[in-house]
């Protein structure tokens, strides 16, 4: 993964008549996961709500998932911006692997040995290490957005909040989940100006909630 060639957003265009809809394997309150068929299973993450904000953040997504390619990130086969084809609108949408489960549904399950949960711990740190080494901040760490290989190997999914650390803006407010937030996240929040007073470290922060729920099977109170 780490030697594969670096494509741009134009050379993943897909046609959404190359492949084939099953079901739903996933929803969110913008946008759910597919499970889509083309020989072989990939995902499909599909917008459901979307203006300009939405839209541009989802596009976001794609653009990120295309730079970074390292094992322990979920892997983008391709992006269909939306639009109407032979009479038939369709939403945005981003062809993602196949992962069958999340860190949150094995540890729920409980499935996972300790030796294997301690695995799962480094590989969190290794592809988060490979993020922030490309200035990325992911924003939204969670066990939901950590999914895991039929293997059982990590797989960092959920880039929509995703952004560089060098850039201030204001599409930096309304990240994250509350659980998860580290308070420098909370205090920007709550403040009027658009510059961001935090870094990477916010992550950190998510990790070790999501570590204490690895170890433990339940969050902190």
């Amino acid at each position: 993964a780490l030697k594969e060639k670096i494509a741009d957003l134009s050379s993943k265009m897909v046609d959404l008549d190359d492949y084939d809809v099953e079901s739903v394997i996933g929803e969110s309150s913008l946008s759910c996961v597919k499970l889509f068929t083309k020989k072989e299973k990939f995902a499909m993450k599909e917008l459901l709500k979307f203006d300009y904000k939405t839209v541009q953040r989802f596009i976001h997504e794609s653009e990120i998932l295309i730079q970074l390619r390292h094992p322990c990130v979920i892997h983008i086969y391709g992006v269909n911006l939306g639009g109407t084809t032979a009479s038939v609108a369709n939403a945005p949408f981003l062809i993602l692997a196949y992962e069958p489960t999340s860190l949150e549904s094995a540890i729920h399950e409980k499935i996972l040995e300790p030796r294997l949960k301690c695995r799962i711990a480094v590989e969190i740190v290794l592809g988060m290490r490979y993020i922030h080494s490309h200035n990325y901040m992911h924003r939204d760490l969670k066990p939901s957005n950590i999914l895991l290989s039929k293997n059982m190997h990590v797989r960092i999914s959920g880039f929509g909040l995703a952004k560089d650390e060098s850039l201030d803006e204001s599409q930096s407010k309304g990240v994250g989940t509350l659980r998860f937030m580290a308070p420098e996240l909370l205090e920007n929040e709550n403040e009027s100006t658009t510059e961001n007073h935090y870094n990477n470290k916010v992550d950190v922060y998510s990790f070790g909630i999501t570590l204490i729920y690895i170890v433990t099977g339940s969050y902190p109170p």
